[in-house]
């Protein structure tokens, strides 16, 4: 034990952690599809207990074992969310501390100011300033996005469907924050808005419009499904009896499936919501250009 606490605590080794965490979105996007997928697998085609073709996220991790494989791997996902956000945050600090130091060696062989004249004046500049608390506002609205993370897969929605919502619009609301925020601050500063950074600019930006479309998708769909909803009908407020082929609901209309109400809007709904999560992904994943540009930046 000793030897491994040395070779981690070893200062030789600090590089290597340095560029764990410098790979974190990556490992976040990975490890996190992994889960989901295999939680869409067990839900699907194992416990056959959604509805078939295209499920809601939330539903595939309703019912064991695939509620645990849910519950567990959006767990680890917000632990790495966590780690992304710090780490990105710290290389900030540390892109922070490089320009902060470049502009006072510039300044003082220019002018012959006094270094910490320089620093205090720097300090109160618009650019350092705008800078300072886009890091810190990035690192606030991405900690709520993952918390937000940590309630959906907490909640289940057949347990605590209220619960379910707010931590999923509290992640959907923090997660679009946070990317509108880093797009202006990886394209102003990170890349000093070079052509590069002006590209990585628009992509990022077609992928929030398009995780927008997607939620407001979502929600006119889930309207329209709920609209051909029958009160009064046994089960009628469960949409794994309400699509399922067959199934205990003795309703007369319960083992319908495409030919039932709104059946065609839930599943688009559902597809809304699945490209939206994958623009969430891409857009986690991005964090990792920026890792690499401002650790070379800094080196």
């Amino acid at each position: 034990m000793g030897v491994i606490y040395n070779r981690i605590y070893d200062t030789s080794n600090l590089k290597f952690w340095y560029r764990v965490h410098e790979y974190s979105p990556f490992i976040f996007v990975i490890l996190t599809v992994s889960g989901l997928v295999t939680t869409y697998v067990f839900a699907v085609f194992v416990q056959e207990d959604v509805v078939p073709i295209i499920p809601r996220i939330s539903q595939t991790g309703n019912f064991p074992p695939s509620s645990m494989i849910f519950t567990f791997t959006l767990g680890m996902a917000a632990i790495l969310m966590n780690i992304v956000i710090f780490t990105l945050h710290l290389m900030g600090n540390k892109f922070a501390t490089s320009l902060l130091l470049s502009t006072i060696s510039d300044s003082d062989s220019g002018d012959n100011l006094e270094i910490d004249d320089t620093e205090r004046s720097l300090k109160k500049s618009d650019h350092f300033k705008t800078f300072c608390a886009r890091n810190t506002l990035c690192r606030i609205f991405g900690f709520g996005a993952s918390v937000g993370v940590l309630g959906v897969g907490a909640f289940q929605v057949a347990n605590s469907r209220v619960m379910h919502n707010i931590a999923l619009l509290t992640l959907g609301a923090n997660g679009f924050i946070f990317f509108i925020l880093h797009s202006f601050q990886s394209k102003d500063f990170f890349y000093k808005r070079s052509r590069t950074g002006k590209i990585l600019f628009a992509i990022r930006w077609i992928f929030i419009i398009l995780g927008a479309l997607a939620i407001i998708g979502m929600g006119v769909n889930t309207s329209l499904a709920f609209s051909h909803w029958d009160p009064s009908v046994e089960c009628s407020d469960d949409e794994r009896e309400k699509w399922k082929v067959f199934n205990n609901c003795s309703a007369p209309h319960s083992n319908y499936k495409e030919n039932d109400g709104g059946f065609k809007f839930y599943v688009a709904a559902n597809a809304c919501q699945w490209t939206w999560l994958a623009t969430f992904f891409i857009l986690v994943g991005s964090v990792q250009m920026d890792l690499v540009r401002i650790n070379c930046l800094t080196e």
